[in-house]
Protein backbone atom coordinates (compact mmCIF):
# COMPACT_ATOMS: atom_id res chain seq x y z
CA UNK A 1 0.00 0.00 0.00
CA UNK A 2 1.77 3.24 -1.39
CA UNK A 3 1.04 6.73 1.01
CA UNK A 4 0.23 9.86 -0.14
CA UNK A 5 2.30 13.11 1.49
CA UNK A 6 3.55 16.15 0.46
CA UNK A 7 2.44 15.35 -3.87
CA UNK A 8 4.49 11.96 -3.64
CA UNK A 9 3.73 8.24 -3.60
CA UNK A 10 6.25 6.54 -0.93
CA UNK A 11 6.62 2.72 -0.34
CA UNK A 12 8.66 2.98 3.01
CA UNK A 13 11.87 5.32 2.01
CA UNK A 14 11.39 5.14 -1.53
CA UNK A 15 8.62 7.39 -3.78
CA UNK A 16 7.69 9.17 -6.76
CA UNK A 17 5.19 11.48 -7.91
CA UNK A 18 2.47 11.49 -10.52
CA UNK A 19 2.88 13.19 -13.53
CA UNK A 20 0.94 16.63 -13.98
CA UNK A 21 -0.73 15.38 -16.61
CA UNK A 22 -1.97 12.02 -16.48
CA UNK A 23 -5.10 9.53 -16.03
CA UNK A 24 -5.56 7.31 -13.01
CA UNK A 25 -7.09 3.90 -14.45
CA UNK A 26 -9.65 3.27 -12.99
CA UNK A 27 -10.03 -0.06 -14.36
CA UNK A 28 -6.82 -1.30 -14.19
CA UNK A 29 -6.27 -4.64 -15.59
CA UNK A 30 -4.17 -5.87 -12.46
CA UNK A 31 -4.22 -4.90 -8.98
CA UNK A 32 -0.84 -4.03 -7.87
CA UNK A 33 -0.16 -3.96 -3.77
CA UNK A 34 2.56 -1.30 -3.90
CA UNK A 35 1.61 0.73 -6.94
CA UNK A 36 -0.97 2.50 -9.63
CA UNK A 37 -2.36 2.22 -12.96
CA UNK A 38 -2.40 5.20 -14.96
CA UNK A 39 -3.03 6.23 -18.39
CA UNK A 40 -1.41 8.63 -20.83
CA UNK A 41 -3.44 11.43 -21.85
CA UNK A 42 -4.42 10.12 -25.20
CA UNK A 43 -5.42 6.84 -23.44
CA UNK A 44 -3.12 4.66 -25.89
CA UNK A 45 -0.59 3.68 -23.22
CA UNK A 46 -1.16 1.92 -19.80
CA UNK A 47 1.77 2.49 -17.04
CA UNK A 48 1.94 0.69 -13.82
CA UNK A 49 4.14 2.12 -11.40
CA UNK A 50 4.93 -0.25 -8.51
CA UNK A 51 7.33 -1.34 -5.91
CA UNK A 52 8.25 -4.96 -5.38
CA UNK A 53 10.83 -7.53 -4.99
CA UNK A 54 13.31 -8.50 -7.37
CA UNK A 55 15.91 -11.08 -7.07
CA UNK A 56 19.15 -9.67 -7.39
CA UNK A 57 17.84 -6.02 -7.84
CA UNK A 58 16.72 -3.84 -10.61
CA UNK A 59 19.13 -5.29 -13.58
CA UNK A 60 19.08 -8.86 -12.45
CA UNK A 61 15.55 -9.62 -11.81
CA UNK A 62 14.98 -7.60 -15.42
CA UNK A 63 17.24 -10.01 -16.89
CA UNK A 64 15.31 -12.77 -15.02
CA UNK A 65 11.91 -11.92 -15.43
CA UNK A 66 12.70 -11.62 -19.48
CA UNK A 67 14.34 -14.87 -19.46
CA UNK A 68 11.19 -16.73 -17.59
CA UNK A 69 9.28 -15.12 -19.46
CA UNK A 70 10.88 -16.49 -22.92
CA UNK A 71 11.40 -12.72 -24.13
CA UNK A 72 14.69 -13.44 -26.38
CA UNK A 73 14.40 -9.92 -28.27
CA UNK A 74 14.70 -7.75 -25.69
CA UNK A 75 16.89 -4.87 -26.26
CA UNK A 76 18.29 -4.34 -22.28
CA UNK A 77 20.58 -1.09 -21.11
CA UNK A 78 21.16 1.19 -18.72
CA UNK A 79 19.73 4.72 -18.77
CA UNK A 80 20.57 8.03 -16.32
CA UNK A 81 17.95 9.53 -14.74
CA UNK A 82 16.99 12.20 -12.24
CA UNK A 83 16.44 10.11 -9.77
CA UNK A 84 19.72 7.57 -10.41
CA UNK A 85 20.30 4.22 -13.19
CA UNK A 86 17.56 2.56 -14.54
CA UNK A 87 17.36 -0.53 -16.75
CA UNK A 88 15.48 -0.64 -19.33
CA UNK A 89 13.99 -3.20 -22.01
CA UNK A 90 11.97 -2.49 -24.70
CA UNK A 91 10.04 -5.76 -26.17
CA UNK A 92 6.59 -6.68 -28.48
CA UNK A 93 4.52 -9.41 -27.64
CA UNK A 94 1.79 -10.88 -29.82
CA UNK A 95 -0.59 -8.01 -29.38
CA UNK A 96 1.52 -4.99 -27.60
CA UNK A 97 4.93 -3.47 -27.19
CA UNK A 98 6.46 -3.03 -23.82
CA UNK A 99 9.06 -0.66 -22.64
CA UNK A 100 10.07 -1.44 -18.83
CA UNK A 101 12.34 0.44 -16.52
CA UNK A 102 13.47 -1.36 -12.92
CA UNK A 103 15.30 0.94 -10.31
CA UNK A 104 16.97 -0.30 -7.17
CA UNK A 105 14.93 1.70 -4.40
CA UNK A 106 15.60 0.22 -0.64
CA UNK A 107 11.66 0.81 0.94
CA UNK A 108 12.11 -1.01 4.39
CA UNK A 109 8.10 -2.25 3.05
CA UNK A 110 7.51 -5.99 3.48
CA UNK A 111 6.06 -7.29 -0.40
CA UNK A 112 4.93 -10.45 -0.98
CA UNK A 113 6.66 -13.61 0.60
CA UNK A 114 7.95 -11.73 3.34
CA UNK A 115 10.69 -9.94 1.31
CA UNK A 116 11.23 -6.49 1.02
CA UNK A 117 10.00 -4.35 -1.92
CA UNK A 118 13.64 -3.78 -3.38
CA UNK A 119 12.74 -2.32 -6.86
CA UNK A 120 10.32 0.26 -8.75
CA UNK A 121 9.34 -0.87 -11.75
CA UNK A 122 7.93 0.94 -14.26
CA UNK A 123 6.00 -1.15 -17.20
CA UNK A 124 4.30 0.56 -20.20
CA UNK A 125 1.78 -1.27 -22.19
CA UNK A 126 1.71 0.44 -26.38
CA UNK A 127 -0.08 -0.73 -29.57
CA UNK A 128 1.70 -3.43 -31.03
CA UNK A 129 2.72 -0.93 -34.11
CA UNK A 130 4.27 2.01 -31.39
CA UNK A 131 7.05 4.07 -32.28
CA UNK A 132 8.62 2.99 -28.86
CA UNK A 133 11.21 5.75 -29.30
CA UNK A 134 8.44 8.07 -29.06
CA UNK A 135 6.27 6.13 -25.97
CA UNK A 136 9.51 6.50 -23.83
CA UNK A 137 9.93 9.98 -24.50
CA UNK A 138 5.98 10.93 -23.70
CA UNK A 139 6.50 14.14 -21.09
CA UNK A 140 3.40 11.41 -18.58
CA UNK A 141 6.23 8.81 -18.39
CA UNK A 142 9.29 10.89 -18.32
CA UNK A 143 7.93 12.80 -15.25
CA UNK A 144 7.18 9.97 -13.59
CA UNK A 145 10.52 8.19 -14.47
CA UNK A 146 12.53 11.47 -13.28
CA UNK A 147 10.41 11.71 -10.10
CA UNK A 148 11.52 8.57 -8.72
CA UNK A 149 13.65 8.90 -5.11
CA UNK A 150 15.55 6.10 -3.46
Amino acid sequence: MLIYEGGRLFAGRSSFALPSKCKINDAPLATLRNGINLCSLDEICLIDANFEYGEGGAQTSLESSLAINDILDAKIKSRSFKGGIGWCAEYRGISYSYWEVRFDAPTGVIDKGDKEANIFRIAVTAPIDANMPSIQHLPEIMELLNSFHP
